[in-house]
C-alpha cells in the first residue's frame, strides 16, 4: 500500500496534470490529499482544469477537492480553465460553486482571461451568468480593453453589446479600448469602435500608439475621423 505522505500527494498532482485517471482514483483511494499546494501553490484540481482533463476535474470535486483554492498568484482552477479555453470544466466548476469574480493577484478574472485569450464560448457564458462586463483589473482595464488589445473582434462586440463602456480608461497611461486595438494593429477592431462613436478627441493615446508601431492605416483612419 502507497503511504500517505509527501511522495503520494505530488504523485497526485503530476497524474491529475498529465491526465493519469486511472493512478489519480488509485492514489485517492490510497488517502493522497486531494487539496496539497506544490511550491507554486497550486493543487491537483489546479492542474487537472489546466490542462483540460475533465474526468480528473470531476473525479477530484466528487472526492472532496475544494474549488476555490487559490495558488501562490492567487489564480484558481476556474481561473486557468478560462485561460486555456475548457468550457466544459469551466461549466463544471462553476456550477459546483466556483466564485466567477475571484482576482488574481493582479485583480483579473476569468472573464478577463477568456477575453485576452479569445475564448468567445466562455466569454459568454461567464456574462450570461452575471459577471461585472466593466470590472477593473488593478491596471483599471477591462476585459474589452484586452479583447481589443488581442484582435478578438467576435468577443469585442459582444462585450459592447452587453454594456462594456468603450471609453474606459485603464492605467495610469490612459491605456483604452481604442489605443490598445491601434497599437496592436488591429484595423478591424478600431473600425469597429469607431462605428460605435467612440470618443477619439478624449483618447491621446490612440493615434500615436498607430504611428509608433507602423499601423498606418490605422493611423490615417484615426487622423481624419471625425
Amino acid at each position: 500500500m502507497i503511504e500517505h505522505n509527501a511522495e503520494n500527494t505530488d504523485a497526485l498532482i503530476m497524474a491529475s496534470m498529465n491526465g493519469h485517471e486511472k493512478i489519480v482514483k488509485y492514489l485517492i483511494e490510497q488517502g493522497a490529499d486531494v487539496d496539497i499546494q506544490d511550491e507554486r501553490g497550486e493543487t491537483a484540481l489546479i492542474n487537472a482544469s489546466q490542462n483540460g482533463h475533465y474526468n480528473i476535474v470531476k473525479c477530484l470535486i466528487d472526492n472532496g477537492a475544494k474549488i476555490d483554492i487559490k495558488d501562490n498568484g492567487y489564480q484558481t482552477a476556474l481561473m486557468y480553465a478560462s485561460n486555456n479555453g475548457y468550457l466544459e470544466i469551466v461549466k463544471y466548476l462553476i456550477d459546483k460553486g466556483a466564485d466567477i469574480d475571484n482576482e488574481n493577484r493582479d485583480g483579473d478574472t476569468a472573464l478577463v482571461y477568456a477575453s485576452e485569450n479569445g475564448y468567445f464560448d466562455i466569454v459568454k457564458y461567464l456574462i450570461e451568468l452575471g459577471t461585472d462586463v466593466n470590472m477593473r483589473d488593478y491596471s483599471y482595464r477591462t476585459a474589452l480593453v484586452y479583447a481589443s488589445g488581442n484582435g478578438h473582434l467576435d468577443i469585442v462586440k459582444y462585450l459592447v453589446s452587453k454594456g462594456a463602456d468603450i471609453n474606459i480608461i485603464g492605467d495610469k497611461y490612459g491605456i483604452t479600448p481604442l489605443s490598445n486595438a491601434a497599437k496592436n494593429g488591429h484595423l478591424e477592431v478600431v473600425k469597429y469602435l469607431l462605428e460605435n462613436k467612440v470618443n477619439v478627441k478624449n483618447d491621446r493615446h490612440a493615434l500615436n500608439d498607430a504611428l509608433k508601431n507602423g499601423h498606418y492605416e490605422i493611423a490615417e483612419l484615426l487622423k481624419n475621423y471625425k
